[in-house]
């Protein structure tokens, strides 16, 4: 969308309200009445909409019967990637998406490493996790309130609230899926 409305005013046949497919090439490809939705987008939403909803199949049969996927194949790989924890190449991944503003990026590549450095405390690895803090984290140069609690967790794990801890006294990190959710909401 451009940022022009997309409400029609009230008069008029309620026909001109339906949306419908415009004569156009390709992926530009545009519905509505004035024009300014493109389909693939359009599709994508619904899809979205009707899977958020439970309508797995539904949303499956929109994908197959339009030929518009939900997501990219670059998007498919970068969900993928950071359920398997493979941070680097997420990392990677998220810059070939195509997001045009910065400062998500970083902030997205943030919590991704934030995960990664969460994940090597668990293991106890603390020589990697330090290595991830200086090397991958501080450089990004975002949030250096959260950076300096971020290493207060290697001197000091047990006293670090950015855990949760289980039943048995033992750090755990925020699930993998959790992270996704976090991930899909902040691009």
């Amino acid at each position: 969308s451009n940022g022009t409305s997309l409400r029609e005013p009230a008069s008029g046949a309620s026909c001109d309200l339906m949306a419908r497919p415009l004569a156009s090439e390709g992926d530009d490809e545009v519905v509505g009445p004035k024009g300014v939705v493109r389909k693939v987008e359009f599709v994508r939403i619904i899809a979205e909409a009707l899977y958020s909803l439970g309508y797995k199949k539904t949303g499956a049969h929109l994908e197959e019967e339009s030929g518009i996927p939900l997501h990219s194949s670059a998007v498919n790989s970068f969900m993928q990637q950071v359920l398997e924890g493979k941070w680097d190449e997420s990392v990677v991944t998220l810059h070939r998406i195509g997001l045009v503003d910065e400062s998500i990026i970083k902030l997205a590549s943030f919590v991704i490493l934030e995960q990664k450095f969460f994940e090597l405390l668990d293991g106890e690895n603390f020589m990697d996790a330090l290595k991830t803090l200086r090397t991958e984290i501080a450089p990004l140069c975002v949030n250096s309130d959260r950076v300096r609690e971020l290493s207060s967790c290697i001197v000091s794990p047990s006293h670090c609230d950015l855990f949760r801890f289980s039943g048995k006294d033992t750090i755990t990190v925020k699930p993998r899926s959790k992270l996704l959710e976090e991930l899909q909401r902040l691009l």
